[in-house]
């Protein structure tokens, strides 16, 4: 499988990467909102993470106090607990079958993370207001790295024909009447690649949600 697979990362990891703010009611309510083959998902992770959503849409200039934003709010807290529903069931199915993170590239994302930063001491306060601390971090790396490498084995190298790409080619003319140049054949050629990966992601997803005992709660 090509790199692109590796932009499929985990929801947590992804959002520790934003520096925002997580109220202290939703920090301390530990209300079951899924559970998946008996791991709980809380409605403490849940919060956490539409909670950053918010921060990001907000500095777009979204207001959740409106009618829209929070209807935004209710289709985020359905899309981030699927979410995390899919990651607890890929890393479960991993785990199972033996998958497990090298300490040393573990380490290496720590590293990365924490330079992230002007110093160690700033990176602990983001990790705070995150509720998070180091040793979540680590783990969350680890998962991180299980669930990428079982993904891009049980995806695989994903190929796109010569016959798919002149249908995108004379698509894409016929829809800008424009002669394609090598640059531009080399783009549509790269997202015909990324959306095949995420069918054959869904199509995995699918897969493993039929073979696990799912409940939602919320």
């Amino acid at each position: 499988m090509k790199k692109t697979m590796l932009a499929v990362i985990t929801i947590m990891l992804m959002l520790t990467m934003w520096a925002c703010s997580n109220d202290d009611e939703t920090a301390e309510n530990g209300k079951t909102v899924a559970i998946v083959n008996g791991t709980e998902i809380t409605e403490d992770e849940l919060n956490r993470y539409v909670e950053q959503y918010k921060t990001v849409y907000a500095n777009l200039g979204v207001d959740f106090e409106s009618e829209e934003g929070k209807k935004m709010i209710e289709e985020l807290q359905t899309e981030v607990l699927n979410g995390l529903i899919d990651q607890q069931i890929i890393i479960q199915a991993a785990q199972k079958e033996g998958y497990s993170a090298d300490p040393v590239e573990v380490e290496k994302m720590v590293e990365d993370f924490t330079a992230q930063f002007e110093s160690e001491e700033k990176m602990k306060e983001t990790l705070e207001a995150l509720n998070m601390t180091e040793e979540d971090l680590e783990k969350e790396i680890e998962q991180t790295i299980i669930y990428n490498q079982y993904v891009e084995d049980q995806i695989g190298e994903v190929e796109v024909t010569e016959e798919e790409l002149e249908e995108a080619y004379a698509a894409h003319e016929k829809e800008t009447g424009e002669e394609l140049d090598e640059e531009m054949k080399q783009t549509i050629s790269n997202q015909l690649v990324m959306q095949k990966e995420q069918e054959a992601f869904q199509k995995l997803v699918e897969r493993l949600k039929q073979e696990s005992e799912i409940e939602i709660l919320l």
